[in-house]
């Protein structure tokens, strides 16, 4: 297999796609972002009282920040082994799971919020998995990441508005009502059994007449968007087949909850570490805003965006704004600095896991997702 000898020759984030030179200067940038935003919430916190806060924090809780993340990547290790093998797909083993995971978690500091779908999809697509049908299956993981936090908010939403929790602003709250159910239901719509065929069969190459050039760039674009289109509503047809076999897929259906729970834990320890006793519903509906305004794949992963934004959500919903820095750089520092380190330990790995992944076998006894090719 010529392939595997020239994989040798490679480094370990060549064969993810990514420069050396490309990383570090992603890596340089996220460190000024992050620094950048940290600065500027300092100042508007005041430096003294944050600092004064951070020293006074119980260090005890911070053990609860570490279980939530470790619950966390168990869950989402689950859920993707779930998606990677529904309908015939590759049957990934839990190792290969957690090094795919670690590696992503870590790749973001590399490229951009968009590098861990970029390395999921490397290695479904590596397992044996066709482009396009790798790239729905990704999708469709995304999507379910997505689904199932939006219910965790709309619940939030409902239960806040029952008197079960405080702070939240009632706006806030009527939106991820009205919203979500009007998402699931255009979902619904355009996985229609009746109409999907129309939605998922993309163009698969761009005719020649249409390559790049100042004068078919209209056509070029719509060809891609075609195509885009088609893998979305694919990934979408991938979600409505897990959900429609629970018992098959239970950890597809249940591991991106457990995902969602342990980081929401890991907030709840951050924020509860400075002394605030803050209602679960309202610190539900703060995260999920705070990625929903963050949902675009963000250089750096978002450094500097989401941390902004998390700080001003916690306030809004009534956290006290040098607690709400406070708590945002502590979260951070457990979910998105933290990461790196497995993801180093496990980047050496790389070349056995391009060796191994051609090895997994489909999983013959899920079945087929209709409207899927």
């Amino acid at each position: 297999m010529p392939y595997l000898g020239m994989a040798e020759k490679k480094s370990s984030l060549t064969i993810l796609g990514l420069s050396k030179r490309k990383a570090l200067f992603t890596a340089i940038i996220t460190i000024l972002l992050a620094g950048a935003a940290a600065v500027l919430l300092g100042l508007a916190a005041d430096f003294h009282k944050l600092f004064q806060a951070l020293s006074r924090a119980n260090w005890w809780w911070f053990l609860v920040c570490i279980g939530g993340e470790a619950v966390a990547y168990q869950g989402y290790n689950f859920g993707y082994r779930d998606f990677a093998r529904a309908g015939h797909g590759p049957k990934l083993s839990w190792w290969d799971a957690t090094r795919i995971a670690g590696i992503g978690q870590g790749a973001i500091i590399f490229g951009a919020t968009a590098a861990s779908l970029a390395v999921d999809f490397w290695a479904i697509h590596r397992a044996g998995a066709k482009i396009h049908e790798a790239a729905k299956r990704v999708l469709g993981l995304n999507t379910m990441e997505w689904a199932v936090l939006s219910v965790l908010a709309v619940a939030a939403s409902i239960a806040i508005l029952a008197g079960a929790g405080k702070g939240a602003p009632y706006q806030m709250t009527i939106a991820w009502i009205v919203g979500v159910p009007l998402c699931y239901l255009g979902a619904l719509w355009f996985t229609s059994p009746r109409r999907v065929g129309r939605f998922t069969q993309g163009h698969r190459k761009i005719p020649p007449a249409l390559q790049w050039s100042p004068r078919t760039w209209l056509g070029w674009a719509w060809v891609n968007f075609q195509k885009g289109f088609a893998d979305a509503i694919g990934g979408v047809v991938v979600v409505r087949h897990i959900v429609g076999h629970p018992l098959k897929y239970k950890a597809g259906n249940g591991g991106f909850l457990v995902y969602w729970v342990g980081h929401l834990l890991c907030l709840y320890g951050a924020v509860r570490a400075f002394g605030y006793s803050i209602d679960i519903a309202p610190l539900v509906l703060a995260y999920a805003t705070t990625f929903l305004l963050t949902i675009l794949p963000l250089p750096a992963g978002g450094a500097g965006g989401i941390e902004v934004t998390l700080a001003y959500m916690l306030r809004l919903v009534g956290v006290p704004f040098t607690t709400a820095v406070a708590s945002m750089l502590i979260f951070r520092l457990f979910v998105f600095w933290l990461p790196i380190i497995p993801a180093l330990c496990f980047l050496p790995t790389i070349k056995s896991l391009n060796r191994d992944l051609p090895r997994a076998g489909k999983d013959l006894s899920t079945p087929l997702i209709q409207g899927f090719s």
